[in-house]
């Protein structure tokens, strides 16, 4: 593909050249239906059979599967036959103002904090893939780029596996002066030609180089001018300098989780990317992480394995010291006296038993005693949970709710899954795979007993005392704005872009349709009884209709922002709403549209981004990307002090009584937050 620029590749009109290097080249090209602008990744080494170009087509097709916010889309793909050489293709997201994520972290001048939130969302993308039994095996900065609202994009995921190991072992033998930058990236395994079982550990290994890079600007191994076979031997057996040596900052969990990323055993690696990013957010989150430091003995084991023959002679040196002092001892011995008299210590026996003690019981401890007037069967109130990240079975979470109880976290991912979680201990109590799409909604009776959990095209109730789905709705609303579940679990409401709200009952039902004349409806919610249903426009004007029978109690006039949620209060009396810029309404509902309004500013120095009402309508939980604040409904005044907010907020729930929350971080961790 060397020379001058092709006009077409496979329907594709190409504009320019992004990019090129060892293996492929890659350039920016307008495709016509849909018009847009994408990327095509053009490989240089010739598909040599047919075979092989199936198998590229193949593999390139499972990499379309992949759906993830931070992982680049593969579109299309196929061979490109030009002066009688056929080369495969594949096409891909177009990343506008694309930079890698070093180049990014640098202009930015990103620091130690930002720049490990950025890690983390990279490791959920990897973790996604991982999920997907695709392994990305070219992890270096040149794949990892960041675009222009500063959100990362994994590209080449799977391509490796892609255009075949043939490619790659030419490559290797031919452009080893080009490989000097990509070796530095990959696992001891993967320079191990006898090494065939390659699995997730050695992207992890990427991960840990990237990683190290990020945070010291060095790479953990200096190869370059080096001989290839050095360069490789290098990296199966030398430690890289201790991060804090090189910046002190780095010293504790910060250096202690790159190391462990970074061990040359990869058994003594984190098992998954998602695992290696958690503990960043562990550390994120001020909480204890899950890796420990290498200890004295396996440090001594690995410079024997590295130094066998000085390890040998010295052992061997040892011996003949150790066996000549020996003979010393015993001759100085010979020569002693040995008529000294030796003295024999006695041991006082221990004093008998007092008489009076046996069979005496210990008295009991009052302090251990129930109290007065309680009841062993009196449940305790309800605990605080503490604060804590929620260790996910996925790599995003999409999606997050609460019971009214107090019994659970309900979490769903980007790739199908939802899960709840103990809110008393933190807990996985079950995880269940019922969508093949992202689940974008999520809401759970009062009690907790029911959940549901919706993507593009269904909704699904999930009985959470054995995770089986009771009823599925194929809701054909496309663009899904909203769903709520009723809190007896009876109803189901759903919102889409065509003006309505489609109510069904727990059998999947439809029994109402309701309609807008004010815009899109984007937020829904049910009153504490399920006979009323709210439901905010993108104007932020707010309906108010009766569930049982579909009619419409009231229409409370909005001020032109977008609803961003909505809520009632606990006998339907008020309705609360908060709209994308930060304007708050309270209405109390009189009969028919006779109602009082208050309005308020919530003012976070920033967008508002998400916005959660507790069950009773009296609090609200207000969020921008940095900031929460708890206000209170009726007034907006809001309490003090603000609680902390775990990194970049992505979304949040408020639980009963303000009491307790959850927030999902733009790298999809779920983070359980007590009010203090």
């Amino acid at each position: 593909m060397s020379g001058s620029l092709p006009s077409e590749i496979g329907g594709y009109r190409i504009h320019r050249v992004l990019g090129s290097g060892g293996m492929a080249t890659v350039y920016a090209a307008l495709q016509q239906r849909p018009r847009r602008t994408v990327a095509i990744k053009v490989m240089r080494t010739a598909a040599a059979t047919e075979v092989a170009a199936r198998r590229f087509r193949r593999e390139i097709e499972f990499l379309g599967r992949l759906r993830h916010p931070y992982i680049a889309q593969v579109y299309d793909a196929g061979v490109h036959t030009e002066g009688g050489a056929s080369v495969p293709y594949f096409v891909m997201e177009y990343v506008p103002g694309a930079k890698t994520i070093i180049e990014h972290a640098e202009q930015r001048e990103l620091s130690l904090r930002d720049r490990l939130r950025l890690f983390v969302r990279v490791c959920a993308a990897v973790e996604h893939g991982h999920r997907n039994k695709i392994i990305h095996r070219d992890l270096k900065p040149g794949n990892i780029l960041i675009d222009e609202t500063g959100a990362p994009k994994v590209i080449d995921f799977g391509v490796a596996r892609a255009v075949g190991p043939e490619v790659t072992q030419q490559t290797m033998q031919t452009e080893q002066g080009r490989l000097i930058g990509t070796i530095q990236y990959m696992a001891p395994e993967q320079l191990d030609p006898g090494q065939r079982d390659l699995d997730r550990r050695c992207d992890v290994y990427s991960l840990g180089v990237l990683l190290y890079r990020l945070l010291t600007d060095r790479l953990p191994h200096n190869v370059s001018g080096l001989p290839f076979f050095t360069a490789m031997q290098m990296i199966r057996e030398d430690e890289p300098p201790l991060p804090s040596t090189i910046r002190a900052e780095l010293k504790g969990d910060v250096e202690t989780i790159t190391l462990k990323a970074l061990e040359k055993d990869r058994s003594r690696r984190y098992r998954s990317a998602g695992s290696l990013g958690r503990d960043i957010v562990r550390y994120l989150a001020r909480e204890p992480i899950h890796a420990r430091g290498a200890s004295l003995l396996y440090r001594l084991r690995l410079l024997a394995r590295r130094r066998a023959v000085e390890v040998r002679a010295a052992i061997v040196v040892a011996i003949v010291v150790v066996i000549a002092a020996g003979v010393v001892i015993v001759q100085r011995l010979m020569l002693t006296d040995t008529d000294e008299t030796a003295t024999v210590a006695t041991e006082r026996a221990p004093d008998p038993p007092d008489p009076a003690t046996i069979g005496a019981t210990p008295s009991a401890d009052p302090s251990t005693a129930p109290a007065v007037g309680t009841s062993p069967s009196t449940p305790p109130p309800l605990p605080i949970p503490q604060r804590r990240a929620l260790t996910a079975p996925w790599s995003a979470t999409s999606a997050v709710a609460m019971d009214e109880t107090g019994r659970f976290v309900f979490g769903a991912s980007t790739d199908g899954f939802v899960g709840w979680w103990s809110l008393a201990d933190g807990a996985l109590v079950r995880s269940v795979r019922e969508h093949d799409a992202t689940v974008r909604h999520l809401d759970a009776s009062a009690d907790g007993a029911v959940l549901v959990s919706a993507d593009e095209h269904t909704a699904v109730l999930t009985r959470t005392d054995d995770g089986r789905v009771e009823t599925t709705i194929r809701h054909g609303l496309g663009d899904l704005h909203a769903m709520r579940v009723s809190a007896d679990g009876r109803r189901v409401a759903a919102a889409g872009a065509d003006l309505t709200v489609h109510v069904y009952d727990a059998r999947g039902r439809e029994r109402h349709v309701l309609h807008s004349s004010r815009g899109a409806l984007v937020t829904l919610a049910f009153s504490a009884d399920g006979s009323r249903l709210a439901a905010g426009t993108v104007r932020g004007d707010v309906y108010v209709w009766n569930a049982e029978h579909g009619r419409r109690v009231a229409l409370l006039d909005g001020r032109g922002a977008a609803s961003l949620t909505v809520g009632f209060g606990r006998d339907g009396d008020h309705v609360v709403a908060l709209d994308v810029d930060g304007t708050g309404s309270f209405w109390r509902l009189g009969e028919a549209d006779a109602t009082e309004e208050t309005a308020y500013s919530v003012d976070l120095g920033a967008p508002v981004i998400a916005a959660s009402v507790d069950p009773v309508g009296r609090w609200l939980l207000v969020a921008s990307p940095t900031v929460l604040r708890i206000v209170e409904a009726a007034t907006g005044l809001h309490r003090a002090p603000d609680p902390t907010a775990p990194g970049m907020i992505a979304r949040v729930k408020l639980g009963p009584a303000a009491r307790w929350f959850a927030v999902v971080d733009q790298s999809g961790v779920i983070h359980l937050m007590p009010v203090d």
